[in-house]
């Protein structure tokens, strides 16, 4: 019922505004979060092995200890493929299995387009999902935990493999293997267990989607320009930025694409008081704009580092897109997923900030078509 409210809310809201508004319903599954579960899983089981065979010749300890390191190089790409693999889609096996794992959900995205001007210009889609959720632990504790996982896996399998040569740092190695397997407890159990509904969702993600509607509502009175807008609401973000990733899908089967000519800015949890800060990878055209934006509003920005968290950007960067994810880091991000992410986290100042520097970034995309003019 609740997401029948939100997406009816902001249809109305963007048909008000005058925009066209099309819904891309799509099925999905919790699947992405059984893989994940059975990833760690998987992972401790190898740390369990090596420790067995720490008894034995050391090069006998390699195997477990290579897959592992494998494992971990490549955790984000196969969370983010395993996510893209439970939205309904004919597939290959694993896609249809992954896709059975789990509770079953509908969801939509919802698109608010007014071409206006030039349609060969660019294309900017700004973003923000809908839906919410509640865990039993943080999303700050969750990342800090895979962060610490991760990172210790790492190391024991450095360590691990160092003592071919060197069996003294078979000891730390053996502390870098025992930390990895303790971190990595509470986030196995928090996947197993599911997620719930206890959050209000005001900063995660409330605050991104009510500062893309007043962005929409701020362009309809816009005069004609070069540039094509689409406000884009995404739906299943939680479950493993699904509504993002099937919109990628649908972008790139339009036969007038044009990858060169779009960018997406996608806002989530920028309402709040804090540092502005962006995930994305350094060399993108997006990265610019923002970076320059902040620096000519004289805002602080950082760059967050992907640990153990999803954002909607990431299926276009997977896709070789020019996307980016703003974000404010600060006290209230902190009780994402809980039942205190309540209205009375949000800021005005934090909403303000995030606003002008969309605001710069249109306007740079813009001057920069006038100069190509």
């Amino acid at each position: 019922p609740g997401a029948a409210r939100a997406t009816q809310t902001v249809t109305d809201l963007l048909t008000g505004f005058g925009y066209a508004v099309s819904q891309q319903a799509f099925e999905c599954s919790t699947g992405a979060d059984v893989a994940f579960a059975l990833l760690i899983g998987l992972g401790q089981v190898l740390i369990i092995l090596t420790f067995w065979a720490y008894s034995e010749p050391a090069a006998l300890a390699l195997l477990p200890v290579a897959v592992l390191a494998l494992l971990l190089l490549n955790a984000n790409r196969l969370s983010r493929w395993a996510a893209a693999s439970v939205i309904a889609s004919p597939g290959g096996v694993w896609q249809r299995t992954l896709g059975r794992l789990g509770r079953r959900y509908s969801a939509a995205n919802l698109m608010g387009e007014m071409p206006i001007g030039d349609t060969d210009g660019p294309h900017l889609v700004l973003m923000a999902h809908w839906d919410s959720k509640s865990q039993t632990l943080p999303l700050v504790v969750r990342m800090s935990l895979l962060t610490a996982a991760s990172a210790a896996g790492l190391l024991f399998a450095a360590l691990t493999l160092l003592r071919v040569w060197l069996p003294g740092v078979t000891g730390a190695a053996a502390l870098c293997g025992l930390l990895a397997l303790v971190a990595a407890v509470p986030v196995l159990w928090l996947y197993l267990v599911g997620s719930g509904n206890a959050s209000p969702g005001a900063v995660d993600n409330a605050s991104g989607l009510g500062l893309l509607l007043s962005l929409a509502e701020f362009y309809r009175a816009a005069p004609p320009m070069p540039l094509k807008l689409t406000f884009l609401a995404t739906g299943a973000e939680e479950l493993g930025v699904l509504g993002a990733a099937v919109y990628v899908r649908a972008l790139q089967a339009r036969p007038d694409f044009d990858a060169r000519r779009l960018h997406v800015l996608n806002l989530d949890g920028v309402g709040t008081a804090g540092r502005l800060a962006y995930l994305a990878a350094e060399a993108t055209p997006l990265t610019a704009l923002v970076r320059a934006a902040c620096a000519n509003l004289n805002y602080p920005l950082a760059r967050l580092p992907l640990a153990g968290a999803m954002y909607d950007h990431l299926p276009f960067a997977d896709a070789g897109l020019d996307a980016l994810s703003l974000v404010t880091i600060g006290r209230a991000t902190r009780l994402a997923h809980t039942p205190a992410d309540s209205a009375e986290q949000l800021s005005l100042d934090g909403f303000e900030r995030a606003s002008r520097v969309v605001l710069q970034v249109v306007e740079q995309l813009l001057a920069a078509e006038r100069g190509r003019a």
